[in-house]
């Protein structure tokens, strides 16, 4: 385990920002394409209730959290969207040791983070919509200043 490439959690953060900026996509295009008016807010909606992300956390802290619940059979948290998120991941945990039953506890928990899809993603409506527009803003601004780099260089 120990030659296992760990992601920080900015990385883990980044990636689950490009697949969500993804899903949005794909639900506006959608939206847009039919007779229905777009609006944001039920395209956010439609991202949390449709959305199949991996899941993105760290392994140190996944490993923590499905210990936990293997010696208490319950997690650690109060939070109701990381509760489920976790209380899943521990489900996929314990899916994928009676599928390969010779995989001892890490080596299932390596194996669902980095296969195992999430049911939705875990976000509440609210966060989702903050988050859209800070992805949306940090790209505009990485297009501007990436503009003005290119115009230095000239």
């Amino acid at each position: 385990m120990n030659n296992m490439k760990t992601h920080t959690k900015r990385q883990l953060r980044m990636m689950r920002d490009k697949e969500f900026l993804d899903v949005y996509r794909k639900v506006a295009d959608a939206m847009m394409q039919s007779s229905e008016p777009f609006v944001r807010r039920e395209a956010i909606r439609r991202i949390l209730a449709a959305g199949r992300p991996l899941f993105y956390l760290s392994y140190n802290r996944a490993y923590t959290v499905v210990l936990h619940h293997a010696a208490h059979g319950d997690v650690p948290l109060k939070a109701q969207e990381q509760r489920g998120m976790w209380l899943e991941l521990c489900a996929a945990v314990t899916a994928m040791r009676a599928l390969h039953p010779d995989f001892t506890l890490p080596q299932a928990l390596a194996r669902t983070l980095a296969t195992a899809h999430a049911s939705r993603f875990y976000l509440s409506e609210a966060y989702a919509s903050k988050l859209l527009y800070r992805i949306v803003r940090d790209r505009r601004n990485a297009r501007r200043y990436a503009g003005r780099y290119l115009n230095d260089c000239r």
